[in-house]
């Protein structure tokens, strides 16, 4: 059989059965559309992924429940943590010892009722009290949030992400979610 031979077969078959083709066709050109996109997305995924681990954000850090294991939940993943625990500072020497930790540093968050003061000061103005308006600022409800704290000398090791702003430099500064200047009404530009 020549080259020549099996390409009028071809054309044969293809105008006798042009519906069977045209769909053979399709689905190929789908298929081979659908193995590009997927390998283009797993290759997104791990590189989002390294970046991720590299430069410290949310999935370079494990985190360690201050709970006993339940040995019943081994298989599931969203198992729910057997009774409190605390993670001392023998808990944490433990932690630090193991084979393949690079370091260690306790982030403490507690849940907490916030309760707004009556008059917020502005940093710069002799007393003067706003919201955003230049007016004073009436009592805010009571609402509970998480204070949490972190080592501030090691944060360039933690899984912290800033997405505006500046992390504090001092112990005594604090940041805010914009909830909480929402809560107090103060616009974001003047936090």
């Amino acid at each position: 059989m020549t080259w020549r031979d099996a390409f009028g077969l071809v054309a044969r078959e293809l105008r006798r059965r042009a519906g069977r083709s045209a769909l053979t066709v399709a689905a190929v050109a789908l298929a081979a559309a659908l193995l590009t996109a997927l390998v283009t997305i797993a290759q997104t995924a791990q590189t989002r992924v390294l970046s991720e681990v590299t430069t410290g954000g949310s999935l370079a850090g494990i985190k360690v429940a201050a709970a006993a294991p339940d040995p019943s939940q081994v298989d599931r993943d969203n198992a729910t943590p057997g009774p409190p625990r605390p993670l001392d500072d023998a808990a944490l020497r433990r932690i630090r010892n193991l084979p393949n930790v690079d370091a260690v540093y306790p982030v403490i968050s507690v849940p907490v009722v916030v309760l707004a003061p009556e008059r917020i000061p502005v940093p710069g103005s002799a007393g003067s009290i706003t919201g955003g308006t230049g007016e004073g600022v009436g009592p805010a409800q009571p609402y509970g949030d998480n204070l949490t704290g972190v080592a501030v000398d090691q944060v360039a090791r933690l899984p912290i992400t800033l997405l505006a702003g500046r992390l504090p430099g001092t112990a005594n500064e604090i940041d805010v979610t914009p909830d909480f200047l929402d809560r107090l009404h103060i616009p974001q530009k003047d936090a």
